[in-house]
């Protein structure tokens, strides 16, 4: 349809070469996998394709670190502010100064690395709210990661279910929406 959009293909439990091969023969652009699936030749055969690799949920400082190492071109997280430090503390190019990926003034240089705010910043606020997206672009994330939906009668929603949980919906005045544990059709 809009052909500058780029495509991304989220990809869970699959591993090898042959995931981004079948990314790239869809016309994707990033290949978002578990972290956990990430493996060198994997890794090697999206860079050769072209491929960028943004690996998704990746929250605790470790696997983040670990993830970074990989040279992987973005990282999403429910916890941007410690992508944040973690990308700040990063060497990248080995000679021995941290905060290759950084502008000077701080903040995080798109061109070189992609940090996504998961739904926001869904580990410090609720997930897909204005205070979560704030806390992500609080914490210099370049990309909002959002889950978006249409509903039956083409209203676009931010959501991550094909459902509206009626639990995690409420009035301006924070009263529940609707009772109980109804599900609503988007």
């Amino acid at each position: 349809v809009a052909p500058e959009i780029r495509t991304a293909y989220l990809t869970s439990g699959k591993k090898g070469e042959w995931v981004p091969r079948m990314v790239h023969e869809a016309k994707g652009a990033i290949w978002s996998a578990n972290f956990q699936d990430l493996d060198p030749a994997a890794l090697a055969a999206a860079r050769e394709l072209g491929v960028k690799v943004i690996p998704w949920t990746v929250n605790e400082p470790a696997d983040i670190a670990r993830v970074l190492a990989m040279k992987v071109d973005g990282i999403i997280s429910d916890r941007p502010d410690l992508l944040y430090t973690a990308v700040k503390e990063f060497d990248a190019n080995g000679d021995g100064t941290p905060g290759d990926f950084l502008m000077s003034d701080g903040r995080i240089d798109p061109s070189k690395f992609d940090a996504q705010g998961h739904r926001g910043a869904r580990n410090l606020r609720p997930e897909n709210t204005l205070p979560a997206m704030e806390s992500a672009l609080d914490n210099l994330m370049t990309t909002l990661e959002l889950d978006t939906g249409v509903t039956k009668d083409r209203v676009p929603v931010l959501d991550h279910d094909a459902y509206v949980e009626a639990a995690k919906c409420r009035r301006a005045d924070g009263a529940p929406y609707v009772d109980g544990g109804q599900k609503l059709p988007l």
